[in-house]
């Protein structure tokens, strides 16, 4: 873009260098045509003659004046074609800079909310676990944290899903998982919604772009469990949010809970 404007400007300085010139050259022509008329048509030599000086001078000036007002309106047309056309061309060069500094402020941004999340990741702890079960800190906590919600979702299926739908029973399912677990994941899944929500707000641009990196964050056991958790929440960690960016697509379907009936909740699942 920026290399088609320049040409662009390059054409119109070239232009209204040859219009100049083809402007004073007019002049030019115009002022000799003036001399070579009147010697043709005024006998006399006016060279020794003041009187007749004052009469070539008053003919030069009153046919050549006309003209060159004529050619000097021309030029201050163009002088304000010109500068009409370089502003045009400093304020599309403000806009450019403008939008490109828009997305430089949103990204850093973005990609430090990123880290941060990525960090917390790393810290999360299940410590009244740690000594019972084997596991890794951090990301190896979520196959623990799903194994939670699983047991959950199993005896709420067993025990009380008479008259509910299955929205319903995972709803009831994750409300007792998070009772026990929030002060593990609370933190971890308020971090993403900061980010989810700032791409919501403040993206410049397409934001598909954005929840692709972010979905990239996630492990197959964090973007699962996000899954439950959407289908318990508003706004913009909710399910139909993040199914339109198509975030829960690449989860294969034999990790859900119930295969068939979990999956089909999910834009084009696997």
């Amino acid at each position: 873009m920026q290399d088609k404007a320049q040409d662009g400007t390059g054409f119109f300085d070239s232009a209204v260098i040859k219009v100049s010139a083809v402007i004073l050259a007019v002049a030019v022509i115009c002022a000799g045509s003036v001399i070579v008329i009147y010697k043709k048509h005024f006998a006399g030599d006016y060279l020794v003659d003041h009187a007749a000086w004052g009469q070539f001078g008053d003919f030069f000036g009153g046919t050549l004046n006309p003209i060159l007002a004529m050619l000097s309106l021309f030029a201050i047309l163009g002088a304000l074609i010109i500068q009409s056309r370089e502003l045009s061309h400093s304020t599309s060069a403000l806009k450019e800079q403008s939008a490109h500094l828009n997305v430089q402020a949103f990204e850093n941004t973005f990609f430090s909310m990123v880290l941060l999340y990525n960090e917390n990741v790393k810290t999360l702890d299940l410590e009244d676990t740690e000594k019972k079960e084997d596991y890794n800190q951090g990301r190896g906590a979520f196959r623990i944290l799903l194994r939670r919600l699983k047991i959950n979702y199993e005896n709420v299926k067993k025990y009380h899903s008479t008259g509910r739908d299955e929205r319903e029973i995972i709803a009831q399912a994750y409300k007792v998982f998070s009772a026990d677990n929030d002060r593990f994941i609370g933190h971890y899944v308020g971090s993403l919604k900061s980010i989810i929500d700032f791409i919501e707000v403040r993206s410049p641009s397409n934001p598909l772009q954005y929840y692709s990196i972010v979905n990239a964050q996630l492990s197959a056991n964090e973007r699962l469990l996000i899954f439950y958790h959407s289908l318990n929440c508003s706004g913009s960690l909710a399910l139909d949010n993040l199914n339109k960016y198509n975030f829960f697509g690449d989860i294969s379907k034999q990790l859900y809970f119930d295969a068939d009936l979990h999956s089909s909740l999910v834009v084009n699942p696997i």
